[in-house]
């Protein structure tokens, strides 16, 4: 469903309302997106952060890639299994975002 043009705050909510975002049910953001990527473009910028004094860090997605991928390596050797919840407290760094490719 597409919505051309949006005239008024009622069209919009029930646009919103209306719209549902799908996936298969075995979509694997790290795999089916990052690790993918990976592979046809692993050069290229993947992330782009800016720290709070300004200091910046590129990651490729080869690197976000060979990171998460280290991640959930190392969380399946502990013994933790498919599926189970975890938590992460890392403040607005670049390992939180590597850190939930690797936990999906």
């Amino acid at each position: 469903m597409t919505y051309p043009c949006l005239r008024t705050l009622a069209e919009y909510q029930d646009a919103r309302a209306a719209y549902r975002l799908s996936a298969p049910s075995d979509f694997n953001f790290g795999t089916d997106v990052v690790d993918r990527w990976a592979e046809s473009r692993p050069d290229e910028r993947a992330l782009w952060w800016v720290g709070p004094g300004g200091e910046e860090r590129i990651s490729t997605f080869r690197e976000i890639a060979t990171r998460s991928n280290r991640l959930a390596n190392a969380l399946s050797s502990l013994g933790l299994p498919k599926g189970d919840r975890v938590l992460v407290i890392l403040g607005s760094v670049p390992e939180w975002w590597e850190s939930m490719v690797g936990l999906t």
